[in-house]
């Protein structure tokens, strides 16, 4: 069926992948400078569970999971393949999704698609003829798959500054548009004199080595400082540790951060953004991830005042003691990782790509 393009009107569609609520956060922030000027779609598995975050002039279509289940009987691997991440065989979420994906494609068009992130799903846009922008992210993406999804895309977007980018492919830097760090909290302007001498410990949904073992050692080795965890509950069989609060999953960590000037955390995107929005030093504590993108993201802070590494194999062996003295006694400069009109950047990009792709003739 041939669909012709009618106007100037087109639709910009976010894939969020499911991974951590990091994706999530970004493509709605992104989403939210656009949805006056253009029609916006959100599409990804577990978006019901952020429904209750998703304004109402912003649709959103909740995809299956692309995992086998007990329905899958013919399920297999498939042969192996370079050409994709994970492409396995007689998945009914897989077929669903993609049929999902391909009518909303058909449905909205004329439409840009940006992905956070996917090899698979820019390929198939691409494939369906549709103009793709790929969200980059640190870690080591020379395989093949990530070259072919870099490729097809039409513009690539790094939400972080031209500083911290560590790919050594040129061709990749000069397709990527730089829009500078930015989280949902506006950027801190002034501190207090008097800075606040708690400690937060900041936990993720993507899976951390900070468990409440790590948590109780660092806290006994440094008795003389309180601290705030959020993320974790205190779980009932373990005794109350006199010098730790803990606040379980909070939506809003910005309040309870006030009594704190250094932050133990993971260094996923979202995480780092957020405390370098709110001017905290950082302890940063990369976790396994594939194509190591935390470690590759905390080797890029290593040169900025206010950002110490401590290795997951490290918790155990570290003076937490002298390393958060040492923090507390600096000025961090991680808040230059943090450009304002990052959101605004970002959106006009796409309008303006969109514009130009989409121009009456």
């Amino acid at each position: 069926m041939h669909i012709p393009y009618l106007t100037m009107s087109y639709t910009i569609a976010f894939y969020v992948h499911h991974h951590g609520s990091g994706h999530f956060m970004r493509c709605l922030s992104i989403a939210k400078c656009l949805v006056k000027d253009r029609n916006v779609i959100l599409l990804g598995s577990g978006l019901k569970e952020y429904a209750h975050l998703i304004p109402d002039e912003i649709q959103f279509l909740n995809l299956p999971l692309d995992t086998p289940t007990i329905t899958d009987t013919h399920y297999l691997e498939g042969t192996a393949t370079e050409s994709f991440h994970y492409a396995p065989l007689n998945v009914g979420g897989i077929l669903e999704r993609n049929m999902m994906i391909n009518s909303l494609f058909q449905t909205n068009y004329p439409l840009l698609l940006v992905v956070d992130v996917s090899v698979e799903i820019t390929l198939l846009a691409r494939l369906c003829g549709i103009p793709t922008i790929v969200m980059r992210q640190h870690g080591i993406r020379t395989d093949l798959p990530h070259r072919l999804a870099y490729q097809s895309a039409t513009m690539l977007i790094a939400p972080f500054n031209k500083t911290l980018e560590t790919s050594a492919e040129e061709w990749v830097v000069e397709k990527t548009f730089y829009s500078g760090g930015f989280s949902r909290y506006e950027p801190v302007s002034e501190m207090n004199n008097i800075k606040p001498t708690g400690v937060g410990i900041l936990i993720g949904a993507g899976g951390t080595s900070i468990d409440h073992n790590a948590i109780i050692h660092i806290a006994k080795q440094c008795k003389d400082l309180n601290f705030h965890v959020l993320g974790l509950t205190q779980p009932h069989q373990l005794p109350e540790i006199p010098n730790v609060t803990f606040y379980g999953r909070c939506h809003d960590i910005a309040q309870v951060l006030t009594k704190c000037t250094v932050v133990i955390a993971n260094t996923g995107h979202n995480t780092v953004m957020e405390l370098a929005s709110l001017k905290k030093s950082l302890i940063g504590i990369p976790e396994e991830r594939p194509f190591e993108e935390q470690l590759d993201k905390s080797k890029a802070l290593l040169d900025i005042d206010g950002y110490l590494q401590v290795l997951p194999e490290q918790i155990y062996t570290t003076d937490w003691m002298s390393l958060i003295a040492k923090l507390q006694q600096s000025e961090t400069e991680l808040q230059q990782l943090i450009a304002k009109d990052a959101l605004r950047k970002i959106a006009d990009r796409l309008i303006g790509l969109g514009d130009s792709i989409f121009a009456k003739t």
